[in-house]
């Protein structure tokens, strides 16, 4: 990967995490673990109306930050698929 390539990698991941608010060092397999346990507290019924809303308000930050984790995976697939192209 090229200087440009790898300082935009770095800046997208610190617009990710202050975009979402979820920490850097997170990743998406975290993130949608946790995700998952938190759908589980507020479907069961177990946390009260107030933490119901923090959760979902942090649940929301998670899907954003997986959302973005794929679009980078995705961004690197097709960088990846055209240096093959370009190799032929």
């Amino acid at each position: 990967m090229s200087d440009g390539a790898s300082e935009r990698k770095a800046e997208n991941i610190k617009r990710t995490a202050a975009e979402t608010g979820v920490p850097l060092t997170i990743s998406f397999d975290q993130a949608q673990a946790e995700l998952e346990q938190l759908i589980d507290r507020i479907e069961s019924g177990e946390i009260g109306l107030e933490d119901a809303v923090k959760s979902y308000e942090h649940g929301v930050r998670l899907v954003k930050h997986c959302r973005q984790i794929l679009t980078q995976t995705e961004q690197r697939f097709t960088d990846l698929s055209a240096e093959m192209r370009d190799q032929r």
